[in-house]
Parts: structure tokens; C-alpha cells; sequence
């Protein structure tokens, strides 16, 4: 007990002196945590840093803290291999973490056991793909989960006007998140399985230009089918007046005409005349807006050339 009782003070001088410094406020679970080791509470401090785990609002520099603390616990009540375990996660955070010599072998020999462990495993390590302006996503990309602690990645974006929008997307190793429209700068966060943040990466966004991508009746090529489909139909009706006005012709050729269907067949001819000339109507207007648009298109190019009969109008331009 009084062996034990050492080393709880000297922990909590430890960790109340020489643990990282952070811009976050104090969790009040790991506060309580300290008081219990201080009191050789160790059930209670156990307690208290599962529910700081399951709170699922630490960073990494805190998480550290968190394993490490549970670890020494551990190994205070005699479980050596969950001991390990948490100074592996400690380990896989950061690399470079220690436990003070001072604490003795009850807590350096499992810590040790941990690091013996995670030689040649990389630490917990992501990264972004590349953004380029125009990307519809935005791609976590997690290039070492030695205990695979990764489950999700939630990113905070930024949009035009000061707004925010938040997406969250599912994976372990790939995770894509879509890219709101007007989004300015992203910070991403890669989360365990309480949502603690693992890893925290920023990234400024190109505001996608939404400008030269019209809406469906601002496309010369939308117009352009009408235009061809308008004609069609006023072909269509053109040759059906056409055929009704040679029945005409025969009839009227006739010396006692059936002056019913005479009447009948010129009512078709005009109703059929008409819809043709609506329609080619129809075609040249849709015609005259889609090359309009196709001009207006960036890189299009207009020239006049020289004709043996007059001129010619060029109009050129990607498709």
C-alpha cells in the first residue's frame, strides 16, 4: 500500500507538471481521474477516463493523456496486459511518449512490453489527397492504423456568407467527403469510435465557380434540339399538307366533287399548313437562341470570309 501510495503521488506530480500544455480547457473527467489517484482510488479513476474516452470530444494531445493515465491505472491494479494495450495506443499516437523511469517497474516494464510491441509498426498517420479547384470531394487518406483505430472523418466547411456545413463520411483507410457548394476552407477531423479527433488536418478550398455552368435552358445544345426536333415535326406537317392538298386536287378535277369531303380535306390541308409553319417558326427562333449561346461561349470564335457569291459566316468553338 505504501509502495503504491508513492507512486500515486509521484504520478500525479508527474502528470500535473510535465503533462502537455493545450489550448483546450481542462477535462473536468481527467481532473477527477488525478483526485482518485491521488486518494488510491484507482477504480474510480478508471471510471472517470472511460467516461473522458466516451465523451468523444478529445484531441489527440489529450488522448495521449487519457491512454497514458489508464495504462499507469492499469498496471496499479495488477492488469499488466491492459496496461500494455493502452500504452500501445499511447504508443500510436505518439511515438515518442515515455513513462518517467521514477514510476518503477510496475508501470515502466508493461510500458516497455508496449514499445517492444509497436517496433517497425508506423504510427497513426493520415494525410489529404491533393485538392485541386473543381474537386467535388474531399479525400482522407489514412497511410498507417497500427491498431486501427480509425472510423470515420467529419469535416467542418466554411462557406461563402460565413455559414458552416458539416459532413461525415464512413472508412477506415479512403474516406471521401463531399464538398458543399461555396465551400471556402475545410477542417477535417479523423475520429475513433467515440468521435475522439485522432488526427486534425486544414485545407483552403478554390470556391467553385458555378458562373459558366448554366442552368439546362442556358445551353446552346438544349436549344439546338429544339430546334432540329421543332424542324421535324414542321417537315412532318409540311408533307402531310402537302399529300392532303394533292387528294384536293384530285377532287376538285372531278365533274361532280363530293363537296363534304372537298371541305373536309381543305380544313386538314389548313390546320396541317399551319402547324408546319408554327413549328419551322419555332425551329428558326430556337435555332437563332442556340447560336447566340454558342457565341457567347468562352473560346468561340466568329469570322467573315471572303465568298465567290458574298460571304461567309465562320463560328467555331469546343464542344
Amino acid at each position: 500500500m505504501f509502495a503504491w501510495r508513492g507512486i500515486a503521488l509521484r504520478v500525479a506530480v508527474i502528470l500535473a507538471v510535465a503533462g502537455p500544455a493545450r489550448a483546450e480547457p481542462a477535462d473536468p473527467h481527467i481532473a477527477k481521474a488525478r483526485a482518485h489517484i491521488d486518494e488510491l482510488a484507482l477504480d474510480l479513476a478508471q471510471t472517470e477516463l472511460d467516461l473522458a474516452l466516451r465523451a468523444g470530444d478529445s484531441d489527440r494531445t489529450r488522448l495521449v493523456e487519457i491512454h497514458r493515465m489508464l495504462g499507469i491505472v492499469h498496471a496499479g491494479l495488477d492488469r499488466p496486459e491492459r496496461a500494455v494495450d493502452e500504452f500501445r495506443i499511447v504508443l500510436a499516437l505518439d511515438p515518442r511518449a515515455e513513462v518517467p523511469a521514477e514510476l518503477g517497474p510496475k508501470i515502466v516494464e508493461p510500458f516497455a512490453d508496449a514499445r517492444a510491441s509497436m517496433q517497425g509498426r508506423a504510427p497513426l498517420a493520415v494525410r489529404l489527397e491533393p485538392y485541386r479547384a473543381g474537386n467535388a470531394e474531399l479525400v482522407v487518406v489514412v497511410e498507417s492504423d497500427p491498431l486501427a483505430m480509425v472510423k470515420q472523418a467529419r469535416g467542418r466547411f466554411v462557406v461563402q456568407r460565413g455559414g458552416e456545413s458539416i459532413v461525415v463520411g464512413p472508412g477506415a483507410s479512403r474516406i471521401a467527403l463531399a464538398i458543399p457548394a461555396g465551400a471556402t476552407r475545410a477542417s477535417v477531423a479523423v475520429l475513433d469510435e467515440h468521435d475522439n479527433r485522432l488526427a486534425e488536418l486544414d485545407v483552403a478550398l478554390a470556391v467553385r465557380d458555378t458562373s459558366e455552368q448554366p442552368g439546362i435552358f442556358g445551353r446552346w445544345t438544349v436549344w439546338g434540339g429544339v430546334a432540329i426536333g421543332a424542324g421535324a415535326v414542321g417537315l412532318g406537317f409540311a408533307l402531310a399538307a402537302r399529300s392532303t392538298q394533292a387528294e384536293l386536287d384530285e377532287l376538285e378535277q372531278m365533274a361532280m366533287p363530293p363537296f363534304s369531303r372537298v371541305d373536309e380535306l381543305d380544313d386538314r390541308g389548313r390546320r396541317r399548313t399551319l402547324i408546319a409553319n408554327i413549328a419551322f417558326g419555332a425551329a428558326g427562333a430556337a435555332a437563332v437562341v442556340s447560336t447566340i449561346l454558342f457565341v457567347r461561349r468562352p473560346g468561340a470564335r466568329v469570322a467573315v470570309a471572303p465568298a465567290p457569291d458574298g460571304a461567309l459566316v465562320l463560328i467555331s468553338g469546343g464542344f
